[in-house]
């Protein structure tokens, strides 16, 4: 009977620790279902965020990107309006020299001219002068003779 009564001890004792194995495996696997549930919500959260982030930094760099290549087309147009300029101030510089040069070659052929006239001039201005002083100084010496001759 002892025997009985301890088995029947046993039994209750059997079934209420598998009564108690069963609801602390059920608590525990909803601890840590909950907590996973938790984890999941905050890697979902900060995921979320993350990609929130992401998404705003993106954005920011497409804004930029898209300024940057405004920029380089306002520059570009700028680069290329200065460089048709340089082409017509060239054009404009190319045709100014070659006037400027066949101006000068044309001085430069009167001036050949030129310094032949002036060499006749001076050469007969030279010999008009020359025969001046003769003749001033023939006079002078004549009215000096006749000075001294009447004196």
């Amino acid at each position: 009977m002892d025997y009985l009564v301890l088995e029947k001890q046993n039994k209750r004792v059997m079934i209420i620790g598998i009564i108690a194995t069963f609801i602390s495996m059920v608590i525990g696997i909803y601890t840590f279902v909950s907590k996973s549930e938790q984890t999941n919500d905050n890697e979902i959260n900060i995921q979320i965020n993350t990609l929130n982030s992401m998404s705003k930094n993106l954005k920011e760099m497409l804004d930029f990107v898209e300024i940057q290549k405004k920029k380089i087309t306002n520059e570009q147009s700028i680069l290329e309006g200065i460089q048709n300029q340089r082409k017509e101030i060239e054009l404009l510089l190319n045709t100014d020299r070659q006037t400027v040069e066949a101006i000068m070659k044309a001085q430069k052929n009167n001036e050949r001219k030129n310094v032949w006239i002036e060499w006749i001039i001076a050469f007969f201005l030279g010999i008009s002068s020359s025969m001046a002083a003769t003749l001033l100084y023939n006079k002078f010496i004549i009215k000096r003779k006749t000075f001294r001759e009447t004196n």
